[in-house]
């Protein structure tokens, strides 16, 4: 991430780091009917939203975020996702700052991408504007769509994911297959962490004013939404298992609202998380050699240099297994660094100096990485308001 020095002239900006709450907090065991009462308020909202947009109607607006105010309640599960789409309605009556605190101020592990976007449709207007925020949302989800639009043929940035040219068909399958590997071997941390880098890879962004077909917040993606949640309460991330849940309960269509219901009564009754999943070692061993393969496929080598690295005892022969990562590795490199004076892959110079197989990529949606686009998206608003001079009251 490129690093940004300035003192935020705003006292409110800097009083949002302060209050931006904590990405994980202690474990959510009530739901029952009170979740259910607030996943409806929360998808009423949503549905009426796309109308509101055409009308622009400030009074209905306002009268549609106010409802969604009444359950609003800190430490409700699922209130990241209430505190998001109260933020989209103060954009949609024009309440600039409001928003820009709202979504500064809360952003979250289950809202970050979405955060990052209406922070961007807000303050950025030109495409230099707005690549800030997608090289924060590359640092929050490095196999997302947005580090495509960060190469180095616009001549600003040099970090760019290998051309599309050397990504293979079946790119949806492969991407959204990986949470359902890491799931098959137990590994529950990381499976929702590629559920949702899958979909943030694969759908397109759901704009505040825009349509919002097969984007992050389709009934499609929320079905990966609904199998992240339950990775997250498996991992004992309950806060988040609870903000996945409403996240697919609100985005998606009557059926998987009604089958979220189900789940949030049933977790509701349970006397806490489940225990990790026991899973016998031929069934691990395959699923993580195919989420090796899948990664390969995806041009992130690198993240299977790690599941290998980490899990040796898992492979049948790790060493072989990683020598032919490697070497594909090394021939995307190559296929790079032919029309190129210097190659920069996932933040590491790999060509005509570096080493290709020292490079790395972070799990996505780390706390690090929230922490982080919290101080780094309050620089860039700030600079751009600074540009903007004083504003009329």
């Amino acid at each position: 991430m490129t690093t940004i020095r300035l003192m935020v002239g705003t006292g409110a900006l800097a009083l949002l780091l302060l209050a931006a709450g904590n990405p994980v907090g202690a474990a959510q065991d009530s739901g029952g009917e009170g979740f259910t009462a607030t996943a409806r308020a929360a998808r009423e909202g949503w549905l009426q939203m796309p109308r509101l947009a055409r009308t622009g109607d400030p009074a209905a607006i306002l009268e549609a975020r106010a409802r969604l105010e009444t359950v609003n309640r800190p430490g409700m599960p699922g209130n990241a996702v209430i505190r998001h789409l109260i933020a989209r309605f103060s954009v949609l009556a024009g309440r600039k700052d409001e928003a820009t605190e709202q979504l500064l101020g809360q952003l979250s592990v289950a809202m970050a991408a979405e955060g990052v976007f209406g922070l961007r449709e807000l303050h950025a207007q030109t495409y230099r504007a707005s690549l800030p925020y997608s090289e924060c949302l590359v640092d929050l989800v490095p196999l997302s769509g947005s580090r495509s639009q960060i190469g180095p043929k616009y001549g600003l940035y040099s970090d760019i994911n290998p051309p599309r040219a050397f990504v293979p068909g079946g790119y949806k399958q492969t991407a959204l297959g990986l949470g359902e590997c890491l799931a098959d071997a137990g590994l529950s941390d990381l499976a929702w962490r590629a559920y949702a880098e899958g979909v943030y890879a694969m759908y397109s962004v759901p704009w505040v004013t825009q349509n919002q077909r097969r984007s992050w917040l389709c009934p499609e993606a929320a079905e990966y939404w609904a199998k992240a949640a339950q990775c997250a309460r498996r991992a004992g991330r309950q806060e988040l298992a609870w903000d996945y849940l409403m996240k697919a309960a609100v985005f998606g269509d009557d059926a998987m609202f009604d089958r979220m219901m189900k789940t949030a009564r049933e977790w509701a009754e349970e006397p806490g998380p489940p225990a990790p999943l026991a899973v016998d070692p031929a069934v691990k061993r395959e699923a993580l050699t195919k989420a090796v393969r899948l990664y390969a496929e995806r041009n992130a080598h690198p993240r299977a240099f790690t599941l290998i690295d980490e899990y040796p005892d898992a492979f049948e022969d790790p060493e072989a297994l990683r020598k032919e990562i490697e070497q594909g590795w090394l021939a995307v490199v190559k296929d790079v660094s032919r029309e190129a004076g210097t190659v920069t892959l996932y933040g590491y110079e790999v060509y005509p100096d570096g080493d290709p197989l020292k490079v790395r990529i972070p799990w996505a949606l780390s706390d690090e990485a929230l922490a982080s686009a919290r101080e780094y998206l309050a620089a860039v608003v700030a600079a751009g308001q600074a540009a903007e001079g004083p504003q009329e009251e």
